[in-house]
């Protein structure tokens, strides 16, 4: 209950604070120190917020990371027996197209050879095994299917709406005093 309630102060505070702002106008160096008042206040009122969250969050963060670790090592030994019965799937689905495309080739050369007929070829053809995209079984289904992918085999060719910048690395490059090609550097006002 006493988490609430200081809940319902701060929430007192930032609204009062708020107000403050919504008749401040700048025209001087009154009301500028006025200005810079009601933002120190925000500031401690953030602060202050900052520490609550914090001292209710931090424990639950904790929970969190103790379980999350537990079932860190269970979950990474699904997700390796879930690849590795699903490459076995592909690589049977994908051995099995190439058997039968391979005898249907066969059937095609005999057929352009003429020791087959087509109607013969065609009949044989259709007695071939049928791929199956969806796997039916007991305890439920899969389907295989082609998804389009890709893979970068050589950066300097792909286009510059493709590259993103690594900002992070920028930044700490600039704060080292070294000039990026390819940047602008410039300062701007803040806080």
């Amino acid at each position: 209950m006493e988490k609430n309630k200081e809940l319902i102060v701060l929430n007192e505070e930032t609204s009062t604070v708020k107000k403050g702002i919504f008749s401040l106008i700048i025209k001087d160096e009154e009301t500028l120190k006025r200005a810079n008042d009601i933002r120190q206040d925000i500031k401690m009122v953030e602060k202050r917020v900052k520490e609550h969250k914090d001292a209710r969050i931090k424990p639950l963060k904790s929970s969190i990371e103790l379980l999350q670790a537990d079932y860190a090592p269970i979950e990474a030994q699904l997700k390796e027996a879930k690849e590795l019965v699903g490459d076995k799937i592909i690589a049977y689905d994908t051995q099995l197209r190439a058997e039968i495309a391979a005898k249907e080739q066969k059937l095609a050369d005999r057929v352009d050879r003429g020791t087959l007929k087509m109607e013969t070829a065609a009949v044989k053809i259709s007695e071939l095994p049928k791929v199956q995209n969806k796997i039916v079984s007991e305890k439920g289904s899969a389907v295989l299917k082609n998804r389009k992918n890709f893979r970068v085999v050589d950066i300097s060719k792909l286009p510059l709406a493709y590259l993103k910048a690594n900002e992070p690395a920028i930044r700490q490059a600039m704060y080292d005093g070294v000039e990026v090609q390819g940047c602008e550097y410039f300062l701007e006002r803040t806080f």
